[in-house]
């Protein structure tokens, strides 16, 4: 468990610094492997702290191509039993909700 922590705490920084032009394989395999570690036993309220400032940075960017995989850990989060920290889910939520974040255009062709 201690080295899921510290992988997934190490991944969420990486995370962190990611940009939304960069290479789309990489992030898709980095998102993959914060998820494993979730999966793997590495939910502690020190790693949920992480996750969660992971998201909320990616959020305050508006990294477009990085929101998918943020909503994927959230999601994730909250079916390993994130019951702790409700009130930080609500208060994301009210982020998500904010119109901002869908008034952006959309990169459909």
């Amino acid at each position: 468990n201690e080295l899921a922590t510290k992988t997934l705490r190490s991944l969420a920084q990486v995370a962190c610094c990611l940009s939304p032009m960069g290479n789309p394989d990489y992030a898709h395999l980095l998102f993959g492997c914060i998820a494993l570690s979730l999966k793997a036993g590495g939910r502690s309220p020190g790693t949920e702290t992480a996750v969660l400032a992971m998201v909320e940075k990616l959020w305050v960017s508006q990294a477009e191509d990085l929101l998918p995989y943020c909503y994927q850990i959230l999601g994730l989060m909250l079916d390993l039993g994130a019951t702790e920290s409700i009130p930080l889910y609500a208060e994301l939520l009210q982020q998500v909700l904010a119109p901002q974040l869908w008034q952006a255009p959309g990169k459909v062709p």
